[in-house]
């Protein structure tokens, strides 16, 4: 369940950057980056090393920050991310 609420938030994420504003081009690589990063990870869980998901949560504390500013919506689905990565052990 909470994989498919994970997919479905960076869904949401992905539909967001498209119509979003003013968003900054490296920003914006960076963020789908590391959303393709776990969705990578979601599909290959069980070979997943630790140091990918710890980096990832790494990076999406790190542009929570970032985006909280630019585009609150943006950084509230980061961080509904973040956690969920963390419920499943990611």
């Amino acid at each position: 369940m909470e994989k498919e609420k994970l997919l479905e938030m960076l869904e949401t994420l992905h539909a967001d950057l498209s119509t979003a504003d003013k968003v900054d081009p490296e920003a914006e690589t960076l963020l789908r980056s590391v959303t393709d990063d776990i969705e990578r990870l979601l599909d290959d869980q069980q070979e997943s090393p630790e140091a990918d998901s710890t980096s990832l949560s790494g990076q999406l504390n790190s542009m929570v920050l970032s985006w909280e500013a630019e585009n609150p919506r943006i950084a509230r689905l980061l961080e509904q991310a973040a956690a969920a990565l963390g419920n499943l052990g990611i």
